[in-house]
């Protein structure tokens, strides 16, 4: 298997070194394209300065102007700056002359691209405004391209790797037909794996020359390891060598017995050393050299000197070098010896002597004779012989002699000719290898490829024989298997038109490099070199099928398949393409995805699929050349569980039956059997079920009676569906059954009576149902026995709510059945207090009924039974005296009177002196701080009654108790506060020291000695330990919270030192630094960074920021220890006052509570005294505590306990007041907030029946939301009713309130302030929306007037252009001019997005009455997806879609009040918001919460979501968007 390598860049730096001038790249094949032919990077093709030649663009400067490429519009970054018309582009950065919006995000460029044609964010191909401007805007003309060949991928930044170079490879994916070079893998060939043994660079065609092959590194070559192999020298480069050729051998011709000299001259690479050349001789003779010289790199010419030669002898030129060996021998194989007669005329021979010599003539058959050499006459003993050296092999050669004579007869004629041939030698070249070709080969059993060879012949003269007897054909190759191999070919091969003839190597490895040499044998088998060596790699061929592919095992949601690897006897497979889809849906879709795996046997686990679900399933192997033959196999998963049932209800009941209705699962997951319904009694008030009623419903059943059960018993039933897999997750609900007819007590019986008290004998109901016995009292006349009254029944008042309603009924006492001793004599009017009812002593003189009821509560149904008295009954009254007897009456008025008067005037002395004690107190204090309160109290004076006790009152009840007590201009919550104590109550001695009156910001808002938190002193001050805090109680815990004021400039240190000390991890700040130009509160944080308070370094970590509050937090360190505190801050609490609402400061709580459930230390509460706004949230705090636990509120109580540890807590009767509102709207309301891991559930729970209020849970949710909201009265819109903006309003009956209303401050003639829109908080910024009807045709300049002063770039349009309405006209024109609303002059861009959704138009808004004023671009989202009439848009997606563009185009535009308009200003607009308000706190916090999202908005527009289709509505898109939230960018 080939190794895979990571390209580093110095790497491809030494591969780029190569590279000439101009070129850069792969292979070197790329030529720069730089400004002013300026050289580029050789390894990057980066041009200086990133200038490119003109018509050029991209990072290589290789795109061409006129291109976009692959599609990919949006990334043209070229330098064309002319459109279709050619019309020349307007700069982007100016705004003229046409005004845009568009900034550096739009582009695709790290900076404003001139005035270069772009594809913005917001269309489909370039363009650009031009410099016309009667022409806004204009297309270019830029195409669409495939990128250069050569390249390809994103703006063609790829380099094609192809096994052939001219090969475009595809221009998006790289993808190469002609598969991947060599040293390259993967489907792009991007992936760079070894090169074959001793071959490197780009494509592996450079060869290292290395003995040990790893000394060869794939990119730039040998290493200094590299030792050359045999041929090659000069390591680590390793130049080849030229075998050495003895170019000349031979020797000066002497007689024999004389000394002669060899010349051996020798051409190799390199050249061989002077010793290297040797002349071999016979033995004997003497040689040696007498010089040598070098000539060039390659030659070497050698003298040898030999004493002397003899005929026949043999000389041999001998070289041994670096570069090989060669010999050659003088007298060799191609030699001829020729022998004739000397001259003798007795042989006929013509002429006169003396002979001198013979010249010998040859040539080559039909060449002209050329003399050869001379034989003198003097030599020829007997006969005359020469030899003739170096002839060619297998050549007929004509040979003639002639005779030379001594004086003027010269040369003889030539002589007979003498034919002779030489004989068949070894061929001198070998046959010409023209071209190795690799191609496809298919046979049976898996594809192979083979490979043609086409030569050419050498040239016949180097046969050395008469022919080619036979070719041979050596293949080798790198891939370790292979044996090298030969092939042999007939020499009688026939030649092409070219003279080419060819052979077909086939059954080669696909894939696979192989190199071929040649040779031939003549036909004396002497056999030629071998010829170059040419290679070819064979094409990659997809592998075949997948063998045996099967199902492992299965589950519900996996099936586990196994293979065999595909048989391929070449390479390791060892990547697959596994897909599967539903086999039983034609439209399914195909899950591909890949799995490696080197094993024989693979084996893989397709997970998440359906249960009980029919797959197919295939599997192919892949590899560079694509995906093999697939293997087939259908799957089933096995059944699983079914689904849990989504809608299970109690229909009907009685006191003996239940029945139970339900849906039918929407996941089967699989063939369900039965239903198994099952009833336990889980709690009763009669007689408990031990049994469990249990049934098997058939399928087609949706509904189940169970009798024979108990009253007044609550049962827990289930439901689970039941599969072959098992039963599936019960949903359970609880049913309670009816109780049976309470049965009547037993009538009481009056036992005695005195001036304000009745006795009664009361017996017990054998009922097990009752929960508790009331006794109650009717002021009435005298009337004869009667049926129990409706007013009886239905009496639920105490005694001092019934006075203050004047009611003439109330409930004196309730008995639960557990008190020991209830039964039997009861007292009426003993002045005590039963289970919250005060007994009240009756009044004498007056009538009464005294009535007796027993009561049952099951399943929040009260059931009850009521008898009366035996008989009417008069309270005794006070006999008179005897007329006779006065005197000591008239005695005892008189003592009574003077003591009446003593004890008031002993009253009178302790009120004085306490009087003028306080008045010597303030008259010590002035030197210390101001004595006036920030919050005055506006009641009337305390009661001074001491620890006056109201009883609490039930969370039931509250409604009614809290509209009591507001009656008569809350008289009597006025009547209730004056009972608390007010003013300094305790000692306060350390307070008032001198030191410390500096830390109090007001004199008489100090601390109590008894509660105030006593600081550790810093560098043992012992005045130190002193701050204006104190702890208080809070619900069943002691110093639960600690009041403090306000931090001074001396103090800022002590409440960091409290923070540390007391372990808190909560700071609660009610106020803000400065209100109404008063310093409230000195800011005791840092906004950034750190900073030291008395030792603590306190840093500053972040800051969330809400409408109506911060969270701030900070990390705290001292030596090695850290911790970390969130400060609360309330930012929306007005100075001397309450917040108009509750619901802000019920979410502030709820994001404390998140933080800090008062396990830790005591939250630091303050405002400026840390009294007023404090003391009222803890009230508050603690009183939704005792509810919680107890379900009772005891709002007097507890603040009187306040004021004895602070003084003064709760400083006003106005918030006073307010602890009770938020009481009631946070009881009422309940907790609605849902984390989104938990909202499936609980929207289920929503949508549930519920018997017992015969509606859904989100009915009654709205209900109450429709109960709670604000009205707006007529007086707190006096504005909207002016008779000047009476017709400025669609509907009289949706306006706006002063307190809410944006205020229009252009001046514009004939038009004053008013607009009929209201401001919106988002969840986390205040007026963060505004919305309002759609403009009127006189209020469109008003229109414009809200956009421009409340610097709003985001317009919403929610309703379509009605042409039938002359009140609905557009207020844009798509003039080219624009058109002008009063001052402003509106002009509209083109129409950047059109889609059935949504439309996107930007307005460009010029301010005539400020010239120098930049033109404020504005865009609108114009929403198509809300049908007329309809109360909700009929595409969730659609919705959701436009919240996302409109949220992005708030990032880029500021984030400033988006204004949302329909037709109204209510119906669609509302619901935007709404959507907006609760996906913002999803993606905030990860919590839902509609109801409170509609409760907020409906402070300042109480109409907005009137309907239970809308509220329904935020659910589903909250749900949709939950469900698909990667879609959308800004939310996810």
């Amino acid at each position: 298997m080939s190794r895979q390598y990571y390209i580093r860049k110095f790497d491809l730096s030494r591969l780029s070194e190569v590279c000439l001038d101009g070129t850069f790249g792969y292979k070197c094949s790329y030529r720069c394209r730089c400004y002013r032919d300026q050289v580029c990077n050789k390894e990057t093709g980066f041009c200086p300065r990133g200038r490119c030649a003109e018509g050029f663009w991209g990072p290589r400067c290789q795109l061409s102007n006129n291109c976009f490429y692959n599609g990919q519009a949006k990334n043209y970054m070229g330098t064309k700056a002319v459109t279709d018309n050619l019309y020349t582009c307007q700069r982007w950065e100016t705004q003229e002359p046409h005004r845009h919006s568009y900034t550096v995000t739009d582009f695709p460029d790290p900076t404003m691209p001139d005035n270069y044609c772009r594809t913005t964010q917001d269309s489909a191909r370039p363009w650009c405004y031009t410099t016309n401007k009667d022409q806004r805007w204009e297309h270019c003309n830029i195409n669409n391209c495939n990128c250069p060949a050569g390249r390809f991928g994103n703006n063609c930044e790829h380099e094609c790797h192809c096994a052939d170079q001219s090969e475009a490879c595809d221009s998006i994916l790289g993808m190469c037909s002609s598969g991947c070079a060599q040293g390259w893998d993967g489907f792009n060939c991007q992936k760079p794996v070894a090169c074959p043994e001793n071959r490197y660079g780009w494509d592996c065609s450079s060869q290292c020359y290395c003995q040990n092959p790893l000394h060869c590194h794939r990119f730039y070559g040998p290493t200094d390891q590299c030792k050359c192999i045999s041929g090659y020298f000069n390591p680590p480069f390793c130049q080849p060598v030229t075998i050495p050729k003895i170019m000349f051998f031979d020797n000066v011709k002497v007689n024999p017995g004389q000394s002669t000299t060899f010349n051996c001259t020798v051409s190799a690479f390199p050249v061989p050393a002077e010793s290297e050349i040797r002349l071999m001789g016979p033995a004997g003779r003497r040689i040696a050299m007498i010089e040598s010289t070098e000539l060039g790199t390659d030659t070497r010419i050698n003298l040898f000197q030999v004493d002397f030669v003899n005929k026949d002898d043999t000389f041999t030129c001998v070289v041994r070098s670096v570069s090989g060996q060669a010999s050659r021998t003088v007298l060799g194989i191609s030699s001829v010896i020729i022998e004739w007669p000397p001259w003798s005329r007795s042989r006929g021979d013509v002429g006169d002597p003396p002979i001198l010599w013979y010249d010998v003539w040859m040539n080559k058959v039909g060449r002209s004779p050329e003399k050869y050499g001379i034989v003198t006459h003097m030599n020829c003993r007997g006969m005359c012989r020469y030899t003739l050296n170096d002839l060619d092999p297998n050549t007929e050669y004509a040979i003639r002699v002639s005779v030379r004579r001594d004086g003027d007869g010269g040369d003889g004629p030539l002589g007979a000719i003498l034919y002779t041939k030489t004989k068949c030698s070894a061929p001198n070249s070998p046959p010409i290898i023209d071209e190795v070709t690799a191609d496809f080969e298919y046979n049976t059993s898996y594809p192979q490829t083979q490979m043609i060879v086409l030569w050419t012949d050498a040239a016949k003269s180097t046969w050395n024989c008469d022919n080619i007897a036979k070719y041979q054909v050596f293949i080798t190759s790198s891939w370790k298997g292979f044996q090298p191999q030969a092939v042999h070919v007939s020499g009688d091969t026939p030649a092409d038109a070219k003279n080419r003839k060819s052979v077909l190597v086939s059954d080669l490895n696909p894939g696979t490099e192989y190199c071929v040499r040649m040779s031939f044998s003549n036909d004396r088998t002497f056999v030629s070199p071998k010829s170059e060596r040419k290679c070819a790699k064979t094409p990659k061929t997809t592998p075949l099928q997948p063998r045996n592919l099967r199902k492992v095992k299965s589950t519900s949601t996996t099936i586990t398949v196994a293979w065999e690897q595909p048989y391929s006897p070449y390479s390791v497979v060892n990547t697959y393409h596994l897909a599967y889809w539903k086999a039983t849906n034609q439209l399914s879709t195909k899950t591909g995805l890949e799995v490696v795996s080197n094993s024989l046997d693979v084996e893989h686990s397709i997970t998440d699929l359906e249960p009980n679900t029919k797959y197919n399933i295939e599997v192919q192997a892949t590899n560079s050349a694509g995906l093999g033959d697939p293997s087939f196999f259908v799957g089933f998963t096995d059944e699983n569980l079914p689904s849990k049932i989504a809608l299970f209800r109690n229909t009907s009941r009685s006191d003996t039956s239940i029945t139970l209705e339900w849906e039918h699962p929407t996941i089967t997951n699989g063939k369900l059997l039965y239903y198994l319904v099952r009833c336990k009694a889980d709690a009763t008030l009669s007689f408990m079920d031990a049994h469990i009623k249990e049934a098997h419903v058939p399928m087609d059943k949706q509904s189940h009676l169970f009798t024979d059960l108990h009253p007044a018993t609550k049962y827990l039933c289930s439901i689970s569906a039941s599969s072959r897999a098992g039963i599936g997750t019960a949903t359970n609900i609880l049913v309670w059954t009816q109780s049976s007819e309470l049965k009547e007590p037993p009538v009481p019986s009056i036992v005695d009576r005195t001036d304000t008290t009745i006795t009664i004998k009361i017996g017990q109901v054998l009922d097990p149902t009752v929960s508790f016995y009331r006794v109650i009292v009717e002021e009435t006349k005298r009337i004869a026995k009667r049926e129990v009254p409706e007013m009886i029944k239905d009496v639920r008042l105490d005694f001092s709510t019934a006075v203050a309603l004047g009611s003439r009924a109330y409930v004196t006492a309730q008995l639960n059945k557990q008190q020991p001793n209830v039964f039997g004599n009861f007292v009426v009017g003993d002045n005590q207090t039963y289970n919250g009812f005060y007994n009240a002593p009756l009044s004498p003189s007056k009538e009464y009924d005294v009535w007796y009821g027993a009561f049952a509560m099951v399943d929040g149904i009260l059931r009850q039974s009521i008898v009366k008295a035996e008989k009417q009954v008069v309270a005794a009254s006070i006999e008179p005296a005897p007329d006779a007897n006065h005197g000591p009456v008239i005695v005892a008025v008189l003592v009574v009177f003077i003591l009446l008067i003593l004890v008031f005037a002993l009253l009178l002395f302790l009120w004085r002196k306490r009087h003028m004690a306080s008045e010597r107190e303030k008259a010590e204090m002035p030197n210390f701080g101001p004595t006036i309160v920030p919050e005055p109290d506006t009641s009337t004076p305390s009661t001074p009654c001491g620890a006056c006790v109201i009883p609490s009152v039930r969370v039931e009840d509250l409604w009614d108790y809290v509209k009591q007590k507001k009656e008569n201009d809350v008289e009597g919550f006025r009547t209730e506060y004056r009972l608390i104590p007010a003013g300094l109550t305790a000692c306060c001695e350390v307070a008032q020291k001198s030191e410390n009156k500096i830390k109090n910001r007001y004199g008489n808002i100090i601390a109590y000695d008894h509660t105030r938190v006593i600081l550790t002193p810093v560098a043992d001050d012992e005045n130190d330990d002193y701050t204006n805090a104190n702890y208080i109680d809070g619900y069943k815990r002691e110093k639960a919270y600690i009041a403090a004021q306000g931090p001074t400039k001396p103090t800022i240190d002590d409440i960091w030192r409290m923070v540390w000390q007391e372990d808190s991890k909560t700071i609660i700040m009610l106020t803000n630094p400065t209100e109404t130009g008063k310093k409230k509160c000195e800011q005791y944080w840092p906004d950034a960074g750190k900073q030291e308070y008395a030792g603590l370094i306190v840093e500053f970590l972040e800051c969330q920021y809400l409408p109506d509050f911060s969270i701030r937090t900070f990390r705290i360190s001292k030596d090695d220890k850290t911790t970390v505190v969130k400060q609360y801050h309330y930012t929306t609490w007005p100075d001397h006052g309450v917040p108009r609402f509750g619901n802000s400061l019920l979410l502030f709580r709820q994001k404390i509570r998140l933080h800090d459930n008062l396990d830790n230390g005591p939250p630091i509460i303050h405002c400026s005294a840390g009294v007023g706004r404090t003391g009222t949230y803890i009230a508050i705090d603690v009183n939704l505590d005792q509810a919680k636990n107890e379900g009772i509120v005891d709002v007097h109580n507890f603040v009187q306990l306040m004021r004895t540890q602070r003084v003064n807590m709760v400083q006003t009767l106005e918030q006073y007041l307010f602890v009770y509102d938020v009481l009631l709207e946070a009881l009422i309301c309940g907790d609605t907030t849902v984390p989104v891991q938990k909202y499936l559930d609980t929207l289920s729970d929503l949508l549930q029946y519920d018997e017992s209020i015969s509606k859904t849970k989100m009915d009654e949710q709205f209900e109450v939301l429709r109960l709670l909201s604000a009205t707006i009265e007529k007086d707190d819109s006096t504005s909207a009713l002016h008779p000047e903006n009476i017709f400025k309003n669609r509907s009289t009956e949706i306006i706006p309130a002063n307190r809410c209303r944006p205020y229009l401050t252009t001046q514009v003639e004939d038009h004053n302030d008013y607009i009929n829109a209201v401001f919106l908080n988002g969840y986390a910024r205040k007026d963060a929306f505004i919305i309002t009807q759609m403009p009127l045709p006189n209020t469109i300049v008003d229109f414009w007037r809200l956009i421009i002063d409340h610097n709003s770039y985001c317009i919403v349009m929610l309703n379509e252009i009605d042409k039938t309405d002359k009140t609905c006209e557009p207020y844009w024109t798509l003039e080219t001019c624009g058109e002008s609303y009063g001052p402003f002059i509106v002009e509209t861009t083109a129409e950047i997005k059109s889609d059935p959704s949504v439309t996107v138009r930007d307005f460009t808004i010029t301010n005539t009455l400020n010239p120098q004023e930049v033109p404020r671009v504005v865009r609108q989202f114009h929403f198509h997806r809300w049908p007329e009439g309809a109360n909700v848009p009929n595409s969730k997606a659609a919705l959701l879609e436009l919240l996302d563009m409109v949220e992005n185009w708030q990032k880029q535009s500021g984030n400033k009040p988006v204004t949302v308009h329909c037709m109204n200003g209510v119906l669609r607009s509302g619901l935007f918001v709404a959507a907006n308000y609760v996906l913002e706190r999803i993606k905030a916090d990860k919590e839902v919460d509609v109801f409170q999202a509609v409760k907020q908005m409906r402070l300042n527009r109480p109409q907005l979501i009137d309907t239970l289709e809308q509220f329904k509505f935020c659910h589903e898109i909250a749900f949709e968007y939950l469900n698909n939230q990667h879609t959308f960018s800004t939310f996810s």
